[in-house]
């Protein structure tokens, strides 16, 4: 994590550049712990997956036409998994992102 503190050699910003300086000084004694999630995003994806399928196989099990509250909630699955996707895909376009600006910086992840 990088902070930028801007002060000024301007005796009337005396004031604002201390609280600038102080602000930083409290800034530096923070401590970050980077934490992977435990559920990856593939295991949401393949329980989503296993759950459409179980409504399938109940719909046909019991030998029913797609009542419209089963049909409903299977298209909010299929919706929900959509979604997921699209997230996953905005996610790892910011990921690139981030290590094409961390690349521009001349840094690394094992450098952070």
């Amino acid at each position: 994590t990088v902070m930028v503190a801007a002060v000024s050699p301007a005796r009337s910003n005396l004031d604002e550049s201390l609280s600038t300086l102080r602000f930083a000084q409290t800034c530096k004694q923070i401590t970050t712990k980077a934490a992977r999630n435990q559920e990856s995003t593939k295991s949401i994806v393949e329980a989503l997956k296993a759950e459409i399928e179980e409504l399938r196989a109940a719909v046909q099990a019991r030998g029913l036409h797609r009542s419209e509250e089963m049909s409903n909630e299977l298209k909010e699955q299929e919706a929900l998994w959509k979604k997921l996707e699209q997230d996953q895909k905005i996610l790892r376009d910011w990921e690139e992102q981030r290590q094409r600006a961390l690349e521009d910086m001349g840094l690394s992840m094992e450098e952070i």
